[in-house]
């Protein structure tokens, strides 16, 4: 995909760019629990391509061989299977020609990225339909420098003496653009454009995002009617930079309601009934479900939305909540943007699901970013294999590979020098360990 980016030299030409890991190489590093280091690589030499009629069957690892990337016109996804003991086993992969990826990278993150900006095709799929717009939820540190990386580029500043600036540049006739020094701090919805050469803080709102879970499931003692909750029992979920969403873990009462909390409270408990997030209009039980029952709408006034019923048995769950750009990405609006869950108890982080486990409630599901058989739960006989698949993307190339229930152990790729801009910065990213088998390859387009 190009982009015309501008240059950081004292006349700001642009010039036109296509970030791409077409041809490029690579190996990915096992870390067990104990810390051993052990490379991974397939059973002879292979190429990841759109046109791969073998990409979803399980395959071997090997020795002395590598991967090779193929443009594709977006990314790849890499799963890495594992046993019960998070030891590797198989490997196989998906190609993703419609979503586009970039990264943040900061010295609070000794310049190994911490968070991903999606880009998708709009509906027509063709090749050069790209909004040209990267969204995502990104933490942000007062006075970091950081860059953004799109394939084989990083993005520092502008040729200006502000600081501050928020337009970006590769490197021009005045050399490599200097590092981006943040003003925020906190987790913010970022948009990030090279075409319009510069980031957003998306919706232009500078309150850092803090998200809650409120309700009647979480404090059996209270009633249903939400303008009756206190926002001061609120339960805060605590953004995770490696899982790219919003996380805590709270017992739940069955038959009980709850909701989320949006508080522009920069700190300490909740404030506020009325930024908030319910039961969207897709409610169980009238047919389609098409959004698997965990989307959630966005309110703006403590007197609008609906609660959400929490059917599962009582019982401590884990809580995910995502933030997604609207359908075309092309800008951030609170009213607009796609809201989702996932519950899960902690026990199903680490087993097999087979039909009568994996047969979950509503509320209850980690659907649609389970993959069971033909993507039905409890339908047939067949390990979890991936999930998550979709929140989890890392440093440039490849990243995260990330195992099931080995603790302590987990994946970096052995990735060559790409150009000058990473010559500091080291080849291969931080590991990320998290209870899920999937892992990510990332090809610009």
């Amino acid at each position: 995909m190009k982009f015309s980016v501008e240059k950081y030299e004292q006349n700001r030409t642009k010039a036109d760019i296509t970030p791409s890991w077409n041809d490029y190489t690579f190996k990915l590093a096992y870390i067990d629990a104990d810390g051993n280091v052990s490379t991974l690589c397939p059973s002879s030499n292979y190429t990841l391509t759109s046109t791969d009629g073998n990409a979803s069957t399980d395959k071997n690892f090997g020795n002395n061989t590598q991967w090779t990337i193929q443009n594709n016109g977006g990314m790849y996804d890499l799963v890495v299977k594992v046993d019960a003991n998070g030891k590797p086993t198989s490997w196989y992969y998906e190609s993703d020609p419609n979503r586009l990826v970039s990264y943040k990278a900061s010295s609070t993150s000794n310049w190994t990225t911490e968070g991903f900006l999606y880009c998708i095709k709009s509906a027509d799929k063709n090749a050069e339909s790209y909004n040209k717009n990267f969204f995502g939820t990104v933490p942000m540190v007062k006075d970091e420098e950081f860059k953004f990386i799109t394939g084989n580029y990083w993005l520092g500043r502008i040729y200006t003496t502000d600081e501050y600036t928020k337009n970006v540049a590769i490197a021009g006739d005045a050399g490599d653009a200097p590092n981006l020094k943040n003003p925020y701090d906190g987790i913010y919805p970022i948009e990030y454009n090279l075409d319009r050469t510069d980031y957003q803080l998306a919706g232009n709102d500078q309150t850092p995002l803090r998200i809650f879970m409120i309700g009647s499931a979480l404090n059996n003692s209270s009633t249903d009617t939400y303008t009756s909750w206190d926002p001061a029992d609120a339960v805060e979920l605590v953004y995770d930079d490696e899982e790219q969403c919003y996380k805590g873990t709270v017992t739940l009462n069955k038959g009980k309601q709850f909701r989320f909390l949006r508080d522009t409270n920069t700190s300490g408990p909740a404030t506020s009934l009325k930024l908030n997030f319910g039961e969207d209009s897709n409610l169980p039980g009238q047919g389609g479900d098409t959004d698997d029952n965990n989307h959630v709408a966005y309110n703006d006034d403590s007197t609008k939305g609906t609660n959400v019923v929490f059917n599962p048995e009582t019982n401590t769950y884990n809580v995910r909540f995502y933030i997604e750009a609207g359908t075309d990405m092309s800008s951030f609006n609170w009213n607009s943007a796609k809201y989702r869950y996932t519950i899960e108890l902690p026990s199903r982080l680490g087993i097999t699901l087979t039909p009568p486990s994996a047969t979950v409630e509503y509320a209850a599901s980690l659907t649609p970013k389970v993959a069971v058989g033909a993507g039905f739960i409890g339908t047939q006989d067949i390990s979890r294999v991936q999930s998550l698949q979709r929140d989890h993307v890392c440093n440039l190339l490849i990243t995260n590979v990330l195992h099931a229930s080995a603790v302590g152990a987990g994946f970096i790729p052995v990735l060559p020098a790409t150009d000058k801009n990473q010559g500091k910065r080291p080849a291969a990213a931080r590991m990320v360990i998290n209870p899920t088998t999937t892992g990510r390859v990332v090809q610009g387009p």
